[in-house]
Order: structure tokens, then C-alpha cells, then sequence
């Protein structure tokens, strides 16, 4: 059985983008406690595309880490909720014609109350009006 060798100039050089790498998101982190990125996840991405500007053979080597999000198609809760919601100010809207509310404003009010009570999975969508 043969035993996998790796090229002596390859390792050498992998080594190095590492620590470019690893200077770089030193430097990104302690200006990220100085206030310059907004997160550390931030700080990192800025410093993975700042080693592969200035040094070209290390692109090849540390590569960018993108996520991909699966595609399931999932039944759209933002879309149900905005439903529920244009609904409640129907009932609402009927409503004021007969006193039971004083204003516009209240009776849309109270409808996204109502759809924030009653549709827990809403709220993250339904901010206070």
C-alpha cells in the first residue's frame, strides 16, 4: 500500500494564508472591540477577504465559507400573518361605524393586538402599531 504524501511546498504555503489569516482576524477583532465592525462574524468575513485581496495564491486555500440554506419550501407565515391581520382591521373598519370604536387609528390598533394574541407565531411580524 502506498502512503499518501503530501507536497513539502504545498504545506509550507498552506501554512502560511493561515497565518496571514489568523494575523488578520487578530488585528479585525481588536478593531471590532474598538468599535469598527458590528459582530465578530463581521470582523472574520472582512478579514477572509482582506488575506485573499492581498495575497492571490492563498484564495485557493482559504476559501469563503458560504452557507447554503436548504430549499424546502415552507408555507410563507409572514404572508398568513399579514392576512390575519388585514382581516382583523376589516372587522374593525365595520366595527367603527356602529360606536364600538372612536378612530381609525384605535380600531387598527386593536387589530394588531388582537392578531398578536391570537397568533402567537406573529409577533416577530407584527410590530406595535
Amino acid at each position: 500500500m502506498k502512503s499518501i504524501r503530501k507536497s513539502p511546498v504545498k504545506s509550507r504555503y498552506r501554512s502560511k494564508c493561515k497565518k496571514y489569516l489568523s494575523k488578520k482576524i487578530g488585528i479585525n477583532m481588536r478593531e471590532f472591540n474598538n468599535g469598527l465592525y458590528k459582530s465578530k462574524a463581521q470582523a472574520i468575513a472582512v478579514a477572509y477577504s482582506q488575506v485573499r485581496k492581498s495575497h492571490p495564491n492563498c484564495k485557493r486555500i482559504i476559501k469563503s465559507r458560504k452557507i447554503r440554506k436548504s430549499r424546502v419550501k415552507r408555507t410563507p407565515v409572514k404572508t398568513k400573518c399579514k392576512e390575519y391581520l388585514s382581516k382583523e382591521i376589516e372587522t374593525n373598519m365595520r366595527e367603527i361605524k356602529t360606536g364600538y370604536y372612536q378612530s381609525k387609528g384605535q380600531a387598527i390598533a386593536v387589530a394588531y393586538a388582537q392578531v398578536r394574541k391570537s397568533h402567537p407565531n406573529c409577533r416577530r411580524f407584527i410590530k406595535k402599531h
